[in-house]
Parts: structure tokens; sequence; C-alpha cells
């Protein structure tokens, strides 16, 4: 059963936003554990608490500063009204077709007559850009368009089409000289385009101003001219973006007109699109503290601000800003309930007088993180980055930020409305000053940004102790639900929490429950649209189909919700007797398909990326695989045809010495006990010598395992053993002086002393020693390895000292080994200081092979 928060509890505490942080800051000092158990569980020795930052409302002796802007425009156009040259793609880029949801639709004309629909469910490709940032041209072909299955981007053939029947052609009717230089076909000009590598490198050709008015109509007729239908209804969508910052002006109508004109001049663009065409710009309004505080809207007043500036009626704007309305979603800031932004889709019925076809507000702060890729809006992290150990750095990194901006930098809070161009000097103008003082909340700037330092540090602080801990303990279900909770929690910090369908999944395991009935709606954590392709959204959902909040726990009387008003987690267990962090065992399960997308695959694979292996299927008969995530177990099939349960006979014998291993590590939580995901692991024996034995026989196996093959799928091994003998190897195959019994190929040199031991050492690490990013190829994936690794941290600085040495007399006997590098076991190059035995090119790269010193040279004869 998930965790439920009972509405009955009596919350004895309420904190301020700079309460909370001085809270985090005092348990900070205390305890690490009830540091990170407050900031991201809300769990407080005090009691039961809740975080209303409506207690820090906008104070009226606080002054502020109102400023306009024009962020944006979109507009479709029969000609290309660029007042300045363009440059076009010779190679459109699919990336750079209009694919998310604009909140835009146009009557569209075809051969089939006319239609109307969203602009980013026609086909359409990018032209190129103009202007001094690189706004975008696109020509959208609605003959193309298919009403039962829209889509966005021309397929391969059909930019074949557009290039060579329409786009060529219609350059050499402009500029005869310069169309010399395109190529006369697309696969011509595909085949210039990709590099050795493969990569594509896109160029552009520039078109004088004094030809771009009549590019499009030679586009329409070069495609009548070759019988090609698209020139029905062709239209160009010129998209301006990101220049808020460059028409910032006072809220008045003279400055509003004197401002749009200068958006047209400084961004080239004719201003005849007032008239023609359909034209669409976003206007902005930023309010700004005069007294150096932070910023943000308060979710309560998102009701009126929508009223009040789009002009509609109560019944309209409670529509549309009820929770699970699908024209409405909210954005939480900092992980508050009380404060988010909004993105909101009127609609035809609540446009309003100003015809609002789109209306956002949202908090400036995100800028200091945002970064287009990948799909998302800004900085973000993966689970597989915390299975990898490198979301502590990126935690570190988000950390510093914010601490750095908590006097550097504001928060402001921000409204944009997408209208008509010919409303544009029209809204937005003179605000009502006390609309603005009701509807904003204001902290000073430590506290703003402190408290999301202090939950990125706590979850910092989760992510290292997740990467100290025994594998066996990391491999568990709730480990792994957690890592996946800090994830979302720590990407929904500064950009909107994902609410896709296998988030809202997450959320059903790892959030507090509360009562459904008479529940407050603004305390539900999925209460919002799941769907959401918008390009203002600042995070990119899971792609899966909308689920209704509704169809969700149906059977249920519990939804996941933040009812101390901030998003917590529910419990978290760390501490001494958690070795791992996890999250409480209440039976709570990740859905498979959530696990996968949070993971990018089951758990049976995080699992091996963690502890198991993974055996390809090599493509030479002669090649034998050695891409494998873990190598083979050692296996003694000699003891094994004897007696099925025989040990391994002991090689070592420290125990009578006194020597031991400490016990091993065990999550001792009362919740866990008695299950078996969180017994004692068996990577290494208890007895010190079953174990020191056990590693020695898998350093062999492993060895060999891991040796290298040709380069080319189609080559074979460097090594004449098949895969069979490769699982039979002994210790006595690393004292045969023929190499050519286990080479097909290699170089060999005699080791010096010193080298010899650099080997070892590189095979057998000192106690302490861990492994770089530059040391990963072979050794993440040898079995021994990690064996070894284990033993080491269940042993004292002596007892690891003895069984090195221990390791050393018997290393010490074999007559060849790998010549170990710092960051690899097996080397394959040339050099022209090794010795070549086998007869083929002198020159040609193979295995690079250390002879133990003292030892005579090797022969090579493959008969034998």
């Amino acid at each position: 059963m998930p965790h439920v928060y009972d509405s009955d509890d009596e919350v004895v505490n309420s904190f301020t936003i700079g309460q909370f942080y001085k809270k985090c800051k005092s348990y900070l000092e205390e305890d690490p554990s009830k540091f990170v158990k407050f900031a991201l569980c809300g769990m407080d020795a005090d009691g039961p608490f809740v975080v209303d930052p409506l207690r820090e409302c906008l104070k009226r002796s606080e002054t502020f500063v109102v400023t306009r802007d024009y962020d944006s425009l979109l507009g479709l156009h029969d000609h290309i009204l660029a007042t300045t040259y363009i440059t076009v793609h010779t190679l459109a880029r699919n990336e750079d077709s209009l694919s998310s949801n604009v909140h835009l639709r146009y009557n569209f004309t075809s051969s089939r007559g006319q239609f109307t629909e969203s602009l980013h469910k026609v086909p359409n490709i990018c032209l190129g850009t103009w202007g001094p940032h690189n706004h975008i041209l696109r020509v959208y072909i609605p003959e193309l368009y298919e009403p039962d299955r829209p889509y966005n981007r021309l397929t391969q053939s059909q930019q074949t089409i557009f290039y060579e029947k329409g786009l060529r052609p219609a350059i050499a009717s402009l500029l005869d000289i310069e169309a010399l230089e395109w190529p006369a076909t697309y696969s011509d000009e595909f085949w210039r385009a990709r590099g050795r590598n493969g990569q594509l490198r896109f160029v552009t050709k520039t078109i004088p101003s004094i030809v771009v008015p009549y590019l499009a109509d030679a586009i329409r007729d070069a495609f009548r001219d070759n019988d090609i239908p698209w020139y029905h209804g062709l239209v160009v969508l010129h998209q301006i973006r990101g220049v808020k910052h460059a028409s910032s002006h006072a809220p008045s109508r003279h400055e509003a007109k004197q401002a749009l004109r200068r958006f047209f001049d400084e961004n080239g663009l004719n201003r005849e699109c007032i008239t023609r065409g359909s034209w669409w710009i976003d206007v902005a309004l930023n309010i700004t503290s005069h007294d150096a505080r932070c910023y943000g809207w308060r979710t309560d007043a998102h009701f009126h601000l929508v009223r009040r500036v789009l002009g509609i009626s109560d019944s309209a704007a409670r529509r549309i800003t009820s929770v699970g309305s699908s024209q409405y979603t909210r954005d939480l800031t900092s992980h508050l309930a009380g404060v988010s932004g909004w993105r909101i889709a009127p609609g035809p019925r609540a446009e309003g007088k100003f015809q609002c076809r789109y209306f956002q507000g949202y908090t400036t702060d995100k800028a200091l993180t945002a970064r287009a890729d990948g799909g998302h809006f800004g900085k973000f992290l993966k689970c597989e980055d915390v299975i990898n150990g490198k979301a502590s750095g990126w935690a570190h990194n988000l950390f510093t930020l914010n601490r750095n901006a908590c006097r550097t930098n504001l928060s402001t809070a921000r409204m944009e409305m997408r209208i008509p161009i010919k409303h544009a000097v029209d809204v937005l103008l003179n605000v009502d000053d006390q609309l603005i003082r009701d509807s904003i909340v204001s902290t000073n700037g430590i506290a703003w940004w402190g408290i999301r330092a202090y939950r990125i540090l706590a979850c910092k602080m989760l992510f290292d102790w997740f990467s100290e801990g025994p594998e066996h303990l990391r491999a568990t279900p709730l480990a792994l639900m957690l890592v996946a909770a800090l994830v979302w929690l720590a990407n929904g910090l500064h950009s909107t929490p994902d609410k896709g369908a296998n988030s809202k999944r997450l959320m059903d395991a790892v959030l507090p429950h509360i009562s459904r009935l008479n529940a407050n709606p603004d305390l539900l954590a999925y209460g919002t649209p799941t769907k959401d392709d918008d390009v203002a959204s600042d995070w990119s959902t899971d792609g899966e189909s909308a689920m209704p909040a509704n169809r969700r726990r149906v059977e249920g009387e519990t939804s996941p919700g933040f009812p101390q008003g901030m998003v917590f987690l529910r419990r978290i267990c760390c501490g001494p007797k958690n070795p791992v962090p996890r999250l409480q065992n209440n039976n709570s399960v990740l859905h498979p398909k959530a696990f996968k997308y949070f993971f990018g695959s089951n758990q049976d694979g995080v699992r091996q990326d963690l502890a198991a292996e993974e055996v390809a299927r090599p493509s030479n008969p002669d090649r034998v695989s050695n891409k494998t995530k873990h190598t083979p177990i050692y296996f003694n099939s000699a003891e094994a045809e004897m007696e099925e349960d025989a040990p391994l006979p002991l090689l070592f014998n420290l125990q009578a010495d006194g020597f031991h291993l400490l016990p091993k590590l065990a999550d001792e939580g009362e919740d866990v006990e008695g299950d078996t995901d969180f017994s004692a692991d068996d990577i290494c024996k208890d007895d010190i010598d079953e174990a020191l034995t056990e590693v020695y026989h898998q350093f062999i196996l492993d060895i060999t395992s891991k040796a290298p093959n040709e380069s080319g799928a189609g080559n074979p091994s460097y090594l004449s053993l098949d895969a069979n003998a490769r699982r039979h190897v002994t210790e006595q195959t690393y004292m045969e002086q023929n190499l050519a019994c286990y080479f097909r190929d290699c170089q060999w040199k005699i080791a010096s002393r010193s080298e010899w031991n650099d080997i070892f050492d590189r095979l057998w690490p000192r106690k302490g020693f861990t492994l770089t990013a530059t040391h990963i190829q072979n050794f993440k994936q040898a079995r021994y390895y990690r064996y070894w690794r284990a033993m080491l941290k269940r042993s004292q600085e002596l007892t690891a000292n003895r069984m090195r040495a221990e390791l050393k007399k018997k290393f010490d006997n074999f007559y060849f080994m790998p010549w170990v590098q710092s960051d690899c076991i097996w080397k394959s190059v040339y050099r022209g200081s090794f010795t070549k035995s086998s007869g083929i090119n002198p020159k040609k790269a193979c295995p690079l092979v250390a002879i133990c010193p003292g030892k005579n040279p090797p022969t090579w004869n493959p008969a034998s």
C-alpha cells in the first residue's frame, strides 16, 4: 500500500520559504541523514508542517517596475517578407521542421479545397534563415497533407522532389550564375555533404535581398512547370524567436507603437505583414522587484489574472484554470504547490476580445539552466548517469549555480500572450497595480535560490551514498525506485516536473498519497493534463498517450499529492543501517513501462549493468566475442565431473596467520527484514582463503575473456583458442613458453622488473584505488576486478597488503601476461621496441605481451 498522508494529522508548523531554508541549514549542520529526510521528505523532528509561500506576499512598502516587450512572431504569407538577404539550406534538417504545438491554426488551401489545421500537423520544410538572430523560414506544402495521418516532416523522397523540382530550378530562374554552384540533384548534394566519418555538414547559400520577394513564386512556378501539384496553397512561415530583451519598453500605447516599429526594422521584416497574411506576435509583461526580491506567480491568482488580462467572464476564466482542464497546464516553481506558472490555450470561447491563442506565465530564473538538448529545454539528468556515477558531479554544478545566484540573480515574474498582430499595441497596457500585488509571492534571493540549492545538495548526497554502496543493494527495486524519483525531482527543480504517463506511474509509487475525498485539487500531483507537446514547455513528456486522471488508481481512494505544500517524496531510508539509500518498503512497485522509460532498460538489464553478464553472438566463427558487460563466471568443470558439490582446492592459507575479511554490509532496516533482495550478497566468500582462491581463478578466466579481436567483424581473434578453450584456461596456460599455443599473432617484450610490477599493480590495485573515467576499458567488465574491489572494501590495510603479496608470488610464476595499460588490460598497437614471432606483417597492430623478467625468450611453434 502507498503511504497515505492523514489529512486529520495535526499540522503544528507553517513555514515560509525563508523558514524552510533556515531549517534545512540547521539540519545540514546537525546530521546529513536528517537533512536529507527533511529537505526531500518533509520529515521534521518537531512534527508535521506545511510550506506556505503565501505568507510572503508582496508588501505594500515594496516597489516594482513593469516593462513590456515583443518576444516572438509567427506569420504565414504567400511571399517572403524579409527585407534583408536570406541564407537558404540546400539540405534541410528534419529537426528544423515545425513539429511542436504552437497553438495556432490556419486555413490552408490545396487542390482538394480548403482545410483548417494546426501548424505543426501540416508538412513543412525549413527553407533557410534571415536577420541578425537567424530567424527561420519554412515552406508549407498543404498538397501533402493527409487528414487521417497528419505529419509535419518531409520524407527523403519528398525532400528530393522539393530540391530538384522546386528549389534549385527556382534559384536558376532568379540567379543563373549563382545556380551554377548548386549540385544538379539532391543525391549529389547529399554525397557532397557527407564526410568520411558519415556525418553531414550542412551548408547554406546566400540569396540577395533584391530577389527574395520573388523566391516563393519562383518555387511555385518550378513545381507547376514540372507537373508537381505542390504549388497549390504553398505558403511561407516566418518565425522570429528569442528577442524579448531587444524591445523592452514602458507599458503605454505610445511606447508600444514605437517598439513595434523598431521590432520590424531591427529584425528585417516588412511592415506589410500587419495588413496581409496571417501573423501572430507574443506580447509580454515583466515584473521586476525594485527591492532586490525574487518574484513568483501565486497559484491561486491564475484565475484572476486570466479573467482580467484576457477580459473574459468569470465562468470562462474558471473553466480554463480548473485543475484537470485540457486547456490548462500548471508549472510548479521550486516544487512549491502555491507558486506556479501556467500555460493556457484558451480556445475560441475564452480567447477574449484580443483573440488570444496562447497565454503563459512563468518566472525568469529558469534562464540560468536553459539549454535545448534532446527534447529538453533545460539542463537534465538521466538515471543512467546515476548508475554510471556521473550524477554527483552534475548535482554539484547545479548546487553551485544556485548558491552563486543567491546574491547576484533575481527572479522576475513574466506573462506572455500570443495574439494576432493587429492587437499588438492594445494588450497588456497599464495593468492594474493591485492585481499584480495580489498575484505575486516575494522572497529574498538567499531563500529563493537557497531552497533549490539545499534540495539538490540532498539529491547529491543520496547519489554519492548510492554509488558508494555494495552492488547487490544498489540493484534492489527500492533503491532503483529512489534513483528514478531523485532524477525526476532534480529535473523538475528548475523546469516543469514531468507529468507524462510514466511519470505519473512513478509519482504513484514515490509520492505520499492523500485521500481523494474532498481533497484540495491544488494539492493533487497529476491533476493537470498529461500530454504536452507544447513548444513552450520546459520538459519533454515521455510520448505515451494521455492518461485521464480518473483512470489512475480507480480501485483506491487515494492519489499522490503534495499535502505539505511542496513536492516531497515518501520516507527515504538512509544512514548507518542502510548502506544504500532507498525508499521505505511499503509494497509499492514501479510499473515496468515506467521503469524502462526512466532507465532505458528493464530491471534485469539494469542489474546486469551493475552486477551480471551479457553475452553477444560473434560475427565470425573464429572471432570470439569479448564485448560482454561482464566476463563469465569461473566454473571448475574438472572438479564438478568428480563430485557435484566439490569445493575449490584452496590455494592460499591466510586465515591460519590470523587474517580475515570484515563482515559484509547488509540493509538492517526493519521494513525489509527477511526480504532476500536485502540479504548479504555472495559476490565474495566470507572465508578469506576461499575468496582469494576464487578471485584468482576468476582472474585467469577474465584475462582470456577480454583478449582482443582484430578490427572488423569479419576478422578472427588474435587468440588461437576457441570459445570452449577460453572457458577452460588455467594458470598453466600463462606459464606456456610457446606463445603460438595461445596467440595467432602478438608482439612480445621481456619486461623489466619495474614494468612487471606496474602490470601487477594495474591488475591487482592497492586498497583505496578508484577507477577514473580514463580507466574503464576491460577493467569494469572483468568480474574478478569487481570481486577484488569487494574484497578490498572488506579488508583492513594490513590484510589487503598481505593478499596482494600472496597474489604477487603466483603472478611471478607466470611466463607471460598482457602488457597492461592504465586504461585497458589488452593493448593492440604496433610498437617498434617489441618483437613479433608469428611471421605476420611485422608492423601490423596486434596485442602487446609482457614476458616475466628473468625468463628466456618465447618460442613460436603453431604445430605443438
